[in-house]
């Protein structure tokens, strides 16, 4: 059992292999701090979403599974791997572990003698191929939990996933 655990994401979108991973940090820390990506970011080909969109995303996720033990960040990024952990501490504040399936993340978290645990892709569950599937006009159901497949639909997320990414 961790105190603070850290798990950085983008969620563009939030979908099942991200759920099963929050779900088992969370059972297994007192708290999880949640780290929304690039988070200045919205309507790109790679961040369709906006950081109040995921922030919402994983807010119903949280509450529909009861997992009251997460608290959520923006990340805005900066591009400098030198100052990158360090722009992340100051933002979310302490925690012991981080959560990550992103070599990169883990290499610059790992620099800084920080602990990483090891996240390991959970097939099929990746964003990019839910943004493709949308692409491709292929059911994304069975890749994202319901509340966030609702919401998406609610907020014209899949139709603005398509205009954005499919070009």
């Amino acid at each position: 059992m961790h105190n603070i655990s850290l798990f950085i994401g983008r969620f563009q979108p939030l979908h099942i292999g991200h759920f099963i991973v929050l779900k088992q940090i969370a059972d297994n820390s007192k708290l999880l701090k949640i780290g929304i990506g690039s988070s200045q970011l919205s309507h790109t080909h790679d961040n369709p979403l906006s950081a109040d969109e995921r922030k919402e995303m994983l807010e119903l996720v949280l509450r529909k599974q009861d997992i009251t033990n997460a608290q959520i960040y923006f990340i805005p990024d900066i591009n400098d791997d030198e100052r990158w952990v360090d722009h992340i501490q100051k933002i979310v504040g302490k925690f012991e572990v981080v959560h990550s399936g992103n070599d990169w993340v883990v290499r610059l978290f790992r620099e800084k003698n920080i602990p990483v645990e090891v996240i390991h892709e959970i097939d099929p569950y990746e964003a990019t191929k839910v943004r493709n599937a949308i692409c491709r006009d292929h059911t994304i159901e069975q890749h994202v939990p319901p509340v966030v497949f609702d919401y998406l639909k609610r907020i014209g997320a899949i139709t603005r996933i398509k205009n954005v990414c499919c070009g």
